[in-house]
């Protein structure tokens, strides 16, 4: 008789682990002030308020009102009143170069989520126009009205 080698198991799914996605994970948006930083979201305690909703595996997509730029955390840990959180995605949205001249009698500038970006004029800050949902549609206005007011 020969010596019979074994071979090794193999490793093999069982059917219940195979689930849908929403089963292990959640995603979630929250829209931020338009002043916080990517530091802001990586520090535990910026989440107290909401970290009763979130799970290990969650990702979240964070998104400031002025839409400057997006990120994407992946939620590692969860306490009462923290999060620990690692970013998975991050986009600048609002690098571009400025369209008005920085010696322009105007600049646009964020105001709140009701009014989105405002021009302001530069020499006493009074609110000429809001409503402009990007920075370059307020920039663009400006370089119009300046033509047509030359």
């Amino acid at each position: 008789m020969t010596d019979a080698v074994k071979s090794p198991a193999r490793q093999v799914q069982r059917p219940m682990q195979l689930n849908l996605e929403a089963h292990y994970t959640q995603r979630y948006a929250i829209f931020v002030p338009a002043t916080t930083t990517m530091d802001d979201v990586l520090q535990p305690g910026w989440w107290a308020h909401v970290a009763k909703k979130l799970r290990p595996c969650d990702e979240v997509k964070i998104i400031p009102e002025d839409m400057a730029w997006r990120a994407v955390v992946f939620v590692r840990a969860v306490g009462r009143v923290e999060a620990i959180v690692q970013m998975i995605e991050f986009t600048e949205i609002g690098g571009h170069e400025a369209i008005a001249a920085a010696d322009a009698p105007y600049y646009a500038k964020y105001g709140s989520p009701s009014v989105m970006f405002r021009v302001h004029r530069r020499d006493n800050n009074e609110v000429v126009k809001d409503h402009f949902q990007t920075r370059e549609q307020a920039e663009r206005w400006i370089v119009n009205h300046v033509k047509a007011a030359a």
